[in-house]
C-alpha cells in the first residue's frame, strides 16, 4: 500500500511533536530542578542545553530570568567564555532588576580578567559590588578587585575608575590606591589632592592613619621639586624628530637636575604625532602642575595643546611649530620658530631697502605654505613701492619647470623690447655683429632685479639650472630651504651671491653653538639637528627662569614674556613686545660655497 507524501509529512510532524513534548518537563519548576541536577553533576554542556530549552519554552514564566542566567553560567563552567560573555551581557540588558544581576556582572568581570582586559574586569567587579554589596557575589567581587587596585591596574585606569564610578562602594579604596601609587612615583602634587579627598570623604577607615602620614610626607617633598612637561612624538611617522626634541631638553636638565635646591623632574608624554593625543597629554600633565611645558613639535598638534595649556594657565613653548597665530591662543603660549610669512616679509624688506631691488618674480611651491609666503612677500614688496612682475606655482615632485619659467621670461622680454625701443639699455647685447643681425629672441638674455624662490633644496637643485637655461639673469632670493649643504654641493656655480632669510642657522664662530654641538655629540654619539638645538634653547630659557627664582607656572610665564634678544645655538629669540611669537629672522648669503650672515 502506498502512502501519499502528505500523509507521510503529517506522521513526521506528529512524531516530532510527541517526542519534543516528552523532553519538556510538565512544569517550569520541575524543569528547573532537573536542569540544576544536571548542572550539579558537572554536565555543564547538557545543563546549558536544558536551561536554554526551558527559557525558550517558558518565555513568560517567572522562572525565565533564572533559566537565562543559568544557561550563561553553564557556558562559563563549560569553558565557553566568549559565548558566556554574550549571554551574560544580554541578561544584564534584558533583566536589569533581576536578583542575579550582581552575579552576572561578577562573571563578566571574571571573563574580562581571563581576556587580560583589566579595566573592564575592574568595572564589572565594581558594578557587582555596588548592586549587592552584602551578597556573596558582591563580596567576591570586592575580594577580586582590591588586589587589582593595589598591583595590576595602571594609574590612568585607576583615574578612569574614579571618574566613571565616583559614588561606588569601593571609591575610597580606589582613591587610596591611586594616591599611594602616585606617591611611589613621586608625583606628590596629584597624591596630595587624592589623600586630602580621601580624608574628607572616606575617613575614618583602616587607611586613615597611613594616609595622614603619606600626606605629610608629600607636603614636605613638594617644596623640593619642580615639574616640567615635555610633549614629543615618540612613536609614529615623526618619532625621529620627537627623539631629537627629547634629547635637546634632556641635555639641559640631566646636567642641571637640581636648581636652587629643587629637584627638576621631566615628565615626557608621547603625542604620537597626533593633535588628539597632544591635547590629551596636556590634560594629563596639568594634574602634575608643571611650571612649563615644552613642545609639541608640529603646528597641527600645537594648536589643541596650546588651548588646553592656556586653560590651565601653564606656559607652553613650542620650539618648532611655526603656523601663524599659535601664540595668540593664550597669554602663556610661546613660539620660537617664526611663521614662514614673517621670514618672507623680512626677505622682502631686505631686498627692497638694503639691496635696492624694485622688480621681482616669484616661483613657489603650490602647497598652502608656498602660497602663503608668496602672498606675504608680494604684499610687502608693494607696500615698499616695488612690483612683482610674475608669480607662478609648481606641484610637489615636479621636475620640469618650463611652464613656471616661461611666463616670467615673456614678461621680461616685453620689458626688454620697451627698453630697447626707448634706448634705455645697451642694444649691443642683443646684436650679432658677425652676422650683422639681431639675435633670436630665444637667445636674448633678460634681466630681473630679484627672483624669490621659497622652495625646498631638492626642488631648487632642479629649478635653478632650468632658470639659467632660459637665459634669465637675476638675484636669487629665498627662505630656509636654501640653508642646505646639499644644495650648495649640487649647483654651487649657479647660486653664489644668493641671499636667503631664515630663523635658524648655526655659525661656526658661535661659541654657544660649538659648546652645544660638542656636548650633544659627546652624550648621544650622533650629530645634532635643528629640532634638538631649538629644544635645547627652549630648555635653557626655562632653566634660566628657575635660576632667577621662578618656582611656579606664573613665575615662569612672567620670565618668558620678558625674554628679549636671547642668543641661542643658531637663532635669536624675542618674546617681549612680540605677542610671544618670536620674530627674529636672519639674512644670509652664499659666498665661496659657505653661508655667511648679513643681518
Amino acid at each position: 500500500m502506498r502512502l501519499s507524501i502528505k500523509k507521510i509529512t503529517a506522521w513526521i510532524i506528529i512524531f516530532c511533536a510527541v517526542t519534543y513534548s516528552q523532553n519538556i518537563p510538565s512544569s517550569p519548576r520541575e524543569g528547573l530542578y532537573q536542569a540544576l541536577e544536571i548542572y550539579s553533576l558537572g554536565r555543564y554542556e547538557d545543563a546549558y542545553l536544558m536551561f536554554k530549552s526551558l527559557s525558550e519554552f517558558y518565555v513568560l514564566d517567572e522562572h525565565h530570568s533564572i533559566f537565562r542566567f543559568m544557561a550563561a553560567k553553564s557556558l562559563y563552567k563549560a569553558g565557553d567564555f566568549e559565548k558566556a560573555r554574550l549571554e551574560f551581557e544580554r541578561f544584564c540588558k534584558e533583566f536589569p532588576g533581576s536578583s542575579y544581576i550582581s552575579a552576572a556582572n561578577l562573571y563578566l568581570g571574571h571573563i574580562a580578567y581571563l581576556n587580560d582586559n583589566l579595566y573592564k574586569s575592574a568595572s564589572r567587579y565594581l558594578k557587582a559590588n555596588n548592586l549587592a554589596p552584602n551578597s556573596k557575589a558582591g563580596e567576591i567581587a570586592a575580594d577580586n578587585l582590591i588586589p587589582m587596585l593595589e598591583n595590576e591596574l595602571s594609574i590612568n585606569e585607576l583615574s578612569s575608575l574614579i571618574d566613571n564610578y565616583p559614588k561606588s562602594n569601593l571609591a575610597g579604596e580606589i582613591v587610596y590606591n591611586l594616591g599611594k601609587r602616585l606617591f611611589e612615583q613621586q608625583k606628590y602634587k596629584r597624591a596630595i589632592r587624592l589623600f586630602e579627598k580621601y580624608l574628607e570623604n572616606y575617613a575614618p577607615s583602616n587607611h586613615s592613619a597611613e594616609v595622614k602620614e603619606l600626606l605629610s610626607t608629600c607636603k614636605e617633598n613638594i617644596h623640593n621639586k619642580v615639574v616640567i612637561g615635555v610633549l614629543a612624538p615618540l612613536s609614529g611617522s615623526f618619532a625621529d624628530y620627537g627623539q631629537s626634541l627629547v634629547e635637546g631638553v634632556k641635555l639641559v636638565f640631566e646636567e642641571n637636575n637640581e636648581i636652587n635646591g629643587k629637584r627638576v623632574e621631566l615628565i615626557i608624554k608621547d603625542t604620537k604625532g597626533s593633535p588628539v593625543y597632544a591635547t590629551m597629554a596636556v590634560s594629563q600633565l596639568a594634574l602634575d602642575e608643571p611650571v612649563a611645558i615644552i613642545g609639541p613639535l608640529r603646528s597641527e598638534s600645537a594648536v589643541g595643546a596650546a588651548v588646553v595649556a592656556s586653560f590651565h594657565n601653564i606656559p607652553i613653548i613650542t620650539p618648532t611649530a611655526s603656523e601663524s597665530g599659535i601664540a595668540k591662543l593664550g597669554e602663556n603660549v610661546y613660539q620660537v620658530s617664526p611663521p614662514a610669512e614673517v621670514m618672507a616679509v623680512t626677505m622682502a624688506e631686505y631686498a627692497v631697502n638694503k639691496m635696492g631691488i624694485k622688480e621681482f618674480g616669484i616661483i613657489a611651491p603650490g602647497d598652502f605654505t608656498g602660497r602663503q609666503v608668496s602672498k606675504a612677500f608680494t604684499q610687502r614688496v608693494y607696500q615698499l613701492g616695488g612690483e612683482v612682475l610674475s608669480n607662478t606655482f609648481y606641484e610637489t615632485g615636479q621636475v620640469d619647470f618650463t611652464n613656471q619659467i616661461k611666463p616670467l621670461r615673456e614678461v621680461l622680454l616685453m620689458k626688454t623690447e620697451e627698453l630697447l625701443a626707448t634706448q634705455q639699455i645697451d642694444s649691443t647685447e642683443y646684436y650679432d655683429f658677425e652676422k650683422e643681425e639681431w639675435l633670436e629672441q630665444d637667445d636674448w638674455r633678460v634681466h630681473l632685479g630679484g627672483l624669490f624662490l621659497p622652495g625646498y633644496a631638492e626642488e631648487l637643485s632642479l629649478l635653478i639650472p632650468q632658470i639659467r637655461y632660459h637665459v634669465i639673469s637675476t638675484q636669487y632670493l629665498g627662505l630656509d630651504g636654501w640653508d642646505s649643504p646639499k644644495l650648495i654641493g649640487s649647483i654651487e656655480r649657479y647660486i653664489q651671491g644668493s641671499v636667503f632669510a631664515t630663523d635658524y642657522h648655526p655659525l661656526s664662530e658661535n661659541k654657544i653653538w660649538n659648546d652645544f654641538y660638542t656636548e650633544f655629540y659627546k652624550k648621544y654619539k650622533h650629530e645634532s639637528d635643528r629640532v634638538s638645538a631649538l629644544s635645547y634653547d627652549v630648555a635653557n630659557l626655562i632653566k634660566m627662569a628657575l635660576e632667577n627664582g621662578a618656582d611656579s607656572a606664573e613665575d615662569v610665564n612672567s620670565y618668558l614674556g620678558s625674554v628679549e634678544s636671547y642668543n641661542g645655538t643658531g637663532c635669536t629669540i624675542n618674546f617681549k613686545s612680540t605677542n610671544h611669537a618670536n620674530n627674529s629672522v636672519g639674512i644670509f648669503i652664499i659666498e665661496d660655497n659657505t653661508i655667511k650672515k648679513l643681518k
